[in-house]
C-alpha cells in the first residue's frame, strides 16, 4: 500500500489537521483500527518538531525545500516541504 497525499498550503489542509494527525490516522484507516490502537507516532519521531519543520515561515510564506523520512509502525513515511505526504507500507508483521 502506497498513500500519496497534499495538505493544503500555508500550513493547513482542508480538514486543518496537523501533519502528525494525518499520518497517524492513515495508518489507523490502514490496519483497521481507531488510531489510539497504533503506536503512538512519538515513540518514532518528535510530532510537535514534524509539524513545526513544515509549518509556514515566521512571515506566513510556504517552506520551499526540505524532506524527512521515517519508519513507524512498520510503514515508510515520507514529507516534503510542499506538504506532500507519502505512507508505505513496508512490513506486513506490525
Amino acid at each position: 500500500m502506497i498513500v500519496s497525499m497534499a495538505l493544503g498550503s500555508g500550513g493547513e489542509n482542508t480538514d486543518n489537521e496537523s501533519i502528525s494527525t494525518v499520518i497517524a490516522e492513515t495508518i489507523a484507516n490502514h490496519k483497521g483500527v481507531d488510531p489510539a490502537d497504533i503506536e503512538p507516532l512519538y515513540t518514532t519521531i518528535d510530532s510537535d518538531a514534524l509539524d513545526a519543520l513544515f509549518a509556514p515561515r515566521n512571515d506566513g510564506s510556504a517552506r520551499t525545500t526540505g524532506q524527512i523520512t521515517f519508519i513507524h509502525a512498520g510503514y515508510e513515511i515520507t514529507v516534503n516541504s510542499d506538504r506532500t505526504i507519502t505512507v508505505e507500507l513496508i512490513d506486513e508483521e506490525e
